[in-house]
């Protein structure tokens, strides 16, 4: 697959809500953890980027989708933030 593929991939992923931002980060962590030892460290990089984004990302929509809004809800990402 091309890079343009795989961003298309992505797009359709989000627009369809194939799979469940938690199952997405789960999945990943599982995936990465058992290929650790054929990664290269720039991979591990990455995959760390994108699993952190994913996570970021589903920590906000689990706050705003319990109606968390506002500076204890900002307060509240920066704690766990600060602790990982």
């Amino acid at each position: 697959m091309t890079p343009d593929e795989v961003l298309q991939r992505f797009a359709e992923q989000y627009v369809t809500g194939a799979m469940p931002l938690d199952e997405a980060t789960s999945s990943l962590a599982e995936w990465v953890s058992a290929n650790e030892n054929r990664l290269t460290s720039r991979d591990l990089a990455v995959f760390h980027a994108v699993g952190g984004a994913i996570f970021d990302w589903a920590i906000a929509e689990k706050m705003r989708s319990q109606k968390y809004s506002g500076i204890a809800a900002d307060m509240l990402i920066a704690l766990i933030r600060r602790r990982i």
